[in-house]
């Protein structure tokens, strides 16, 4: 039995995004007077901690290559033929990057080793996470022509499928909160950053004809 293999190429992988780096932690209030009272200086509030970096995109996969169109020609159709045209499958995404978290508030002043302190920072919001890159298209099934002079009791296997689309990839997380810092009265908290979206799914590739013509030439 004859084999001809002529099947397209698979597209290439998608490149996962790249984490958010955390956001920086807000600084401690100045110290005051302690024990304090109302004619002395005030203890400083703690600052903001700041937001997570947002995560990058994930890289779209790659598009597969087309099946081959083959042209068989024989005399007398009577021995089995396999034949694989089939298209690539599209490249799987990479998936977003996931957002930093956000960077704790600072204390307030005194807050460690006084009755008077200032107000805590509030926490830094998470990062957003970032989409997943599409998948790739895949790839179109190749044409199969036999061509005989006559057709007795030959056998064609043949697969002309179009490839399966590659996967999108999976949203990037978003990042978490950070935490007020601890005061009178302790800081809020930031939010956690959204999630981001998933890539889409390649679309399949068109599958290719299959044809066997009698030329009665014999």
């Amino acid at each position: 039995m004859a084999n001809v293999l002529a099947r397209g190429e698979d597209g290439a992988f998608g490149i996962q995004g790249t984490a958010g780096s955390n956001g920086s932690n807000g600084v401690q209030g100045t110290a005051g007077d302690c024990p304090w009272h109302a004619s002395n200086t005030e203890p400083g509030d703690g600052t903001n901690g700041s937001k997570g970096q947002n995560g990058s995109r994930g890289t779209d996969g790659g598009d597969a290559r087309n099946g081959s169109n083959i042209i068989l020609r024989v005399t007398n159709f009577i021995v089995g033929v396999d034949i694989d045209t089939r298209g690539g499958i599209g490249g799987n995404a990479g998936t977003g990057g996931s957002g930093g978290s956000g960077g704790k508030g600072g204390a307030g002043g005194n807050k460690d080793d006084c009755d008077h302190s200032g107000k805590g920072g509030r926490g830094g919001d998470g990062g957003n996470g970032n989409d997943g890159g599409d998948g790739g298209d895949g790839g179109n099934g190749g044409n199969i022509t036999v061509i005989a002079d006559q057709v007795t009791t030959g056998t064609l296997n043949a697969n002309a499928e179009g490839g399966p689309g590659g996967l999108g990839g999976a949203a990037g997380a978003g990042g978490s909160k950070g935490d007020g810092g601890s005061g009178y009265p302790n800081g809020s908290n930031g939010n956690p950053g959204p999630n981001g979206d998933t890539g889409l799914n390649g679309p399949k590739g068109a599958d290719g004809m299959i044809t066997i013509e009698e030329t009665g030439s014999y």
